[in-house]
C-alpha cells in the first residue's frame, strides 16, 4: 500500500481509471469548500466529476504529480 491508498478521492479516481477514465481538469471551489476532478471516458465520450474536500483534493494533487 502506498501513502494515498486510504483517501476517498484517490480511490474513486483509481477506480474511475480502470474503467478508462482520464483526468482532464481539476479544480479547487473555494466558494463553496469543494474540490473538483472532471474525468473523460474518450472512448466512449462519457464524463463524470469526483468532488471531494479541499484538503483531500491537496492530497489528490500530489498523488497526481507523484505517478507523471
Amino acid at each position: 500500500m502506498n501513502e494515498f491508498s486510504n483517501i476517498s478521492i484517490i480511490k474513486d479516481f483509481e477506480e474511475s481509471y480502470k474503467q478508462g477514465y482520464r483526468c482532464v481538469y481539476y479544480e479547487t471551489d473555494e466558494a463553496n469548500n469543494y474540490f473538483n476532478v472532471y474525468l473523460k471516458n474518450f472512448e466512449t465520450e462519457k464524463v463524470k466529476t469526483i468532488q471531494s474536500t479541499i484538503e483531500d483534493g491537496e492530497v489528490f494533487k500530489q498523488y497526481i504529480r507523484s505517478i507523471t
